[in-house]
């Protein structure tokens, strides 16, 4: 880009005209010059495309977490309650209504609620599992401590 001799001095010397200063930056502003350089610091300033993928990434990991562990937590309030976590149909069982209840509050479990996958019953088998090994794991220490 060639530069007008005027933009070349204003560039590199500044304003020295500040009687007409006020029309010489109206005009500057909307010179290309002007605008080009605006329009690079503005990309420059936005975050990257990666930056923007990272920071959606764990918002949704740190959501997932978040609806994983009141999902535990429904699991351990119906076990230690004796209740079923399964009923007659999986969208009745008590789990689905417990999540369902909670979900009011939480809006990260609205997801969970609709995607079946994180309330199959091969996941809610795998953590009632662990819960009753770490229940039996502690029944084993008490024991061996007394």
């Amino acid at each position: 880009m060639k530069l007008n001799p005027t933009h070349k001095i204003f560039i590199s010397e500044g304003c020295n005209d500040w009687k007409n200063a006020f029309s010489r930056f109206k005009l500057d502003q909307t010179s290309k010059l002007h605008l080009n350089s605006t329009y690079v610091m503005n990309q420059e300033l936005r975050a990257t495309v990666v930056l923007q993928l990272l920071s959606s990434t764990k918002k949704h990991q740190e959501q997932r977490r978040q609806a994983f562990f009141i999902k535990i937590s429904s699991i351990m309030y119906l076990l230690r309650q004796g209740l079923a976590l399964r009923g007659q149909s999986d969208e009745n069982c008590n789990l689905i209504q417990l999540v369902k209840l909670r979900s009011i509050d939480q809006d990260c479990l609205k997801d969970w609620i609709d995607n079946k996958k994180y309330l199959s019953h091969d996941i809610v088998n795998e953590i009632y599992k662990e819960i009753y090994l770490t229940i039996i794991r502690d029944i084993v220490k008490e024991v061996c401590e007394i």
